[in-house]
Formats: structure tokens, sequence, C-alpha cells
């Protein structure tokens, strides 16, 4: 890690004026004095309704959690159990889980299912340079009618965007460029704006941007040529477990950010927020508790860096699975009085997306 830290103090730009808070006004225990979901989470996803977690190593597969908001309970654990380094990646909209182990080629497999958990698909990494490196559901040109969605998996070194049906059988697209100079083909993980189709990903090397601008087409804001804009040139070795998340103007008046962790690092040091149309430029997180009261003091010490994200634009928040604390957080981008409210009024009420 320190190799990391010395990397921002010379690769980072500037930093933005702008802080994003984050508020949580939920936290979801998986560990054995919560649900007891029998593994530590790898991953997670959330689409506005149902919580979903990945398992880590050769534990459960995934786990649905009903209302996580308020009071969690398992709905369902199925896909399981997994092998390897578990289910890293994970994705989910409102009829379909895509989740994809993350293990350098040996025995990779991706799959999809229905919300509940009936198998639709199955590939294994032959697709994709023989590895699966991060999953995600491709929601189309969503400004152009949506067109080119799909699932995609992407491969270390593939180089190229790899969209298949939701079987998983049929190459929809396999044209996009994602290989950047700055940046290389070494993909971990994989993230869209499901309100426009716009594509991050991230790289051992930092993490890109692909505007969309049509079915298979991306380009970038910065020169206005096809493929992908560095956002970050900040590398993390070759660690797994490195994800990125994207947050669309999270506060009130506030810009479009990325979100990525590093490795082997306490909570605070190792979420970063980036700005998503600028280079290395670093934002200020606050994690605040509901009200804005003071800082969120459930974060724990633990420091093996092993975070991953999903933002619901519908309700406006954003879910941080963390290993080491065995924990689901939520946050949202405004304050909430009263935690009860919750309850009372609902969690949209409070946290529409800002746009």
């Amino acid at each position: 890690m320190r190799k990391a830290l010395v990397l921002f103090a010379t690769l980072v730009l500037a930093t933005s004026a702008f802080a994003v808070d984050l508020y949580n006004v939920a936290t979801v225990d998986t560990g054995a004095n919560g649900l007891a979901i029998g593994t530590r989470p790898a991953s997670v996803a959330f689409n506005g309704a149902d919580l979903f977690v990945g398992g880590s190593f050769a534990g459960q597969g995934i786990t649905k959690i009903a209302n996580p908001l308020t009071s969690p309970s398992i709905a369902l654990q199925f896909g399981g159990p997994t092998v390897g380094n578990g289910f890293m990646s994970l994705d989910a909209d409102g009829s379909m889980v895509v989740a994809a182990t993350n293990n350098a080629g040996a025995a990779d497999i991706a799959q999809t299912f229905d919300l509940n958990g009936n198998p639709i698909g199955a590939t294994t990494g032959a697709l994709t340079n023989g590895r699966i490196d991060g999953a995600a559901i491709d929601p189309g040109f969503v400004g152009g009618g949506g067109g080119g969605a799909g699932v995609h998996i992407g491969g270390f070194g593939t180089g190229y965007r790899k969209l298949y049906d939701p079987g998983l059988t049929t190459l929809i697209d396999g044209t996009a460029l994602t290989w950047q100079p700055d940046l290389g083909s070494g993909t971990r993980d994989i993230a869209y704006d499901k309100t426009n189709g716009d594509m991050y990903m991230r790289y051992v090397n930092g993490v890109g941007r692909g505007t969309r601008v049509g079915d298979h087409n991306f380009a970038r804001l910065d020169t206005g040529g096809a493929g992908m804009q560095p956002i970050v040139t900040i590398p993390d070795g070759l660690n797994s477990a490195i994800n990125v998340g994207f947050l669309p103007q999270f506060n009130v008046g506030g810009i479009d950010v990325v979100m990525m962790n590093f490795r082997n690092a306490t909570f605070e040091n190792s979420i970063q927020l980036f700005d998503a149309s600028g280079l290395n430029v670093l934002e200020t997180a606050n994690f605040l508790n509901a009200d804005g009261s003071g800082a969120f003091a459930g974060l724990g010490t633990g420091g093996s860096g092993w975070y991953d994200f999903s933002y619901d634009a519908s309700t406006g928040l954003l879910a941080v699975s963390d290993w080491t604390e065995e924990k689901i957080y939520f946050f949202a981008g405004a304050a909430i009085p009263e935690p009860t409210s919750l309850l009372l009024f609902g969690i949209a009420a409070f946290c529409l997306r800002r746009r």
C-alpha cells in the first residue's frame, strides 16, 4: 500500500473544491452475529428493492436479502457453493442477476439468474481469453432507444467489450475497444451508468470511462475520439478485488464521481472518489451518520481493502460491501433527520437521485 500512497502524492494533479457527503442510512450485518449467510461478502448488487451478496472463496454462492433497509432477512440462497475466490463480480436489475468468479482462468465461470435464483445461462472463461474479470448488465444506448443492451463479460487482456445475450450463448458484439494506452487492457471490474449506458472500467492501472454515443460505440469526453478516456491513472499492482462504482451527482449540486478501492488499507484510506470527467482529480469523501451530525463510526478497523460497490439510480442509494467486517453499508446523498423516518415515509422520499 505504501507504493499506492506515494503514487497519490506524485500523480494526483488536482484536488476538487467539491466534497462528497455519504450518509449511512442502514447497515446489514451478514456475519455470525447477524444474518449468518455462511460466507464473507465478496461482492454486492442492489436493485432498489432486494440486496444480493456474492460469497467469497468456497462459501455460499449468492444470498438474496429482502427488506435490507428496514428489516433484513435471507430470502433465498442460490448459485453455490462457489470455487476459488468466489463470486467477485455481481450486478442486478429489475429482472436478472449476473455473477462471475475471478480465478485467473482456473475454473472461471459467469452465470445469469432471474431474481428468484433460477438459472438463465452460464459460460466459462473460454469466451474471454480463458479467464473472467468483471461482469455487468449493459443497459444499452439509453438515449438512442436502448440498443446494445446485454451482459458484458470482462476478461483480463481482452481489450474489447464482450457483450452477450442473457443466456450467455450468443456474442452480440465484440468490437468496442476497451484497451487504452494509459491504462492497458488489464481490467478487473465493470460498472454502467444505468440511466444513459456510459461504461466505467477498473484497470490494474486505474479507471477509464467510455461515454455512450451508439449501441456499441463509446467515446472520450476529452478528445471526442473513440474508446475509453482515462479518469484515474493510479495503479494497484495485480491485486484482485479492486472495483469501481459510479455515483451520478450524489449530492445536490454535486458532480459525477467514480469510486474505487485500493487493497490492504482501512475503509477511509482504501476507498477514494474521483471526478468522473477529469484526470486524477481527487474528491473529498465524508462518511457521515444518517442525520449528518457526525462521522459514521461503524466502519471498523479492518485492513483488507476488499470492498465492492452498487449504486441504484431509482433510490439514489449506494451499497458498499465490506469483506473484513462482514457488513453491507447503505449510503444516501442527503441527510435523514431521524433514522426511524425510513419506516414511516420510505427511503425514496429522502434519497431521490439528483440530476
